[in-house]
């Protein structure tokens, strides 16, 4: 599954919880499954430019990462994301 599905399928199920996800995917044009589908590449877009907090996140965990993984610099650039509401 790929990353717009994924999160798609979250936004589906933190909208509606007793949707399925699978089964919206597979019926043609399923209303659900194309509004999410829509939703999940707006906020993945809207992610496109990092504010000040995830740089600095980022920053930190790739000076602090000896193997210098992009994974670390990604997950920490996420969390900043999800912990900072408002404003930069």
């Amino acid at each position: 599954m790929d990353m717009v599905e994924r999160v798609a399928r979250a936004i589906l199920v933190s909208e509606i919880p007793e949707a399925d996800f699978d089964y919206c995917k597979y019926v043609p044009d399923h209303p659900l499954y194309e509004r999410s589908m829509r939703a999940a590449r707006a906020a993945i877009e809207a992610m496109r430019e990092p504010t000040t907090a995830q740089l600095a996140a980022g920053q930190k965990a790739w000076a602090s990462d000896d193997l210098k993984r992009s994974s670390t610099l990604y997950r920490a650039m996420i969390d900043a994301a999800l912990s900072h509401s408002g404003g930069e």
